[in-house]
């Protein structure tokens, strides 16, 4: 009995990291890009099919202004995408390095069996 309680806590605990009020500080969707800030974490997340795409945003940074700001993140998604689109700023990376440097559990989930790149973004920050 002492197992299933604290297997069943286990669970329930691994679970709630996953729960939507967890996800980042918005998720937006634009066609099949789904895309979600984390604030916390110092990054801004990209899916699409089977790629993720990570941007640097840590706290303070001219990325992270543009984010936290409705008016200029609408602006400045779009751009994202097309850089995306382009192939253009993109490094390839791991996921353990993903995970080293951000320590985010949702990246972890979300990227675990896709590719996975770093994208520089800093030719938009300038135009």
């Amino acid at each position: 009995m002492n197992t299933f309680i604290v297997l069943s806590l286990l669970f329930t605990t691994s679970l709630c990291q996953f729960l939507p009020s967890h996800r980042g500080d918005f998720v937006s969707k634009f066609g099949d890009y789904t895309i979600e800030y984390h604030d916390e974490k110092g990054l801004l997340l990209i899916v699409v099919r089977l790629d993720c795409y990570v941007i640097d945003a840590p706290p303070g940074s001219p990325v992270a202004k543009i984010l936290d700001d409705p008016l200029t993140r609408n602006a400045f998604l779009p751009k994202v995408i097309q850089l995306i689109e382009k192939g253009t700023g993109k490094t390839s990376t791991s996921i353990q390095e993903l995970t080293n440097k951000y320590h985010d559990t949702l990246v972890r989930a979300l990227c675990f069996v896709t590719e996975v790149y770093k994208l520089d973004v800093n030719s938009l920050l300038h135009s």
